[in-house]
């Protein structure tokens, strides 16, 4: 699948990411503000939070459960990788589709942040690796999810089961 064709994909599921992430956005307003404010709902953020999305094929959902990738290869241009690193992205949304490819079963919702900093500090201690895309063009770098501190995670449709370290 050439970059148009997978770009297609993918933003078929913009509406069912959005109907996931909201609900992680918006809080509800305690007793006072809701009596003395006017406010029943609350935005989470203060300002502009920019998430990446990806999802993945149904294939990968059993053989790779609690792993994500992002593209760090892509023939001297930058990638999703340098761009998370440099700062770029707050959150990212990664799921998978089911068998029919229309919707999205399992997903985390990853905090970009924490993604950064385990790489900096801890980076020895995760488990990643990397991988020739299927365009043939590309590498993708894959994470364990599991293998960074928990705080990584905002929310995810399923349990996580992160490792204890002592």
């Amino acid at each position: 699948m050439n970059y148009n064709e997978s770009r297609k994909w993918s933003d078929n599921f913009i509406p069912a990411i959005k109907k996931i992430v909201g609900p992680l956005l918006i809080g509800e307003a305690d007793f006072e503000l809701d009596t003395q404010q006017n406010t029943d709902l609350i935005l989470m953020t203060a300002r502009d939070l920019r998430i990446a999305a990806r999802v993945r094929k149904h294939q990968y959902a059993q053989r790779y459960p609690n792993d994500f990738t992002i593209r760090a290869y892509a023939g001297g241009h930058k990638t999703e990788a340098h761009k998370i690193m440099e700062g770029y992205g707050d959150c990212m949304f990664y799921g998978f589709s089911d068998e029919s490819e229309c919707r999205i079963i399992r997903w985390f919702f990853i905090d970009l942040d924490v993604f950064r900093h385990n790489i900096k500090r801890c980076k020895s201690e995760l488990r990643y690796g990397y991988k020739n895309n299927v365009d043939g063009s590309t590498k993708l770098a894959w994470f364990d999810l599991t293998s960074f501190t928990p705080e990584i995670l905002i929310a995810s449709s399923d349990d996580v089961n992160f490792e204890v370290t002592g």
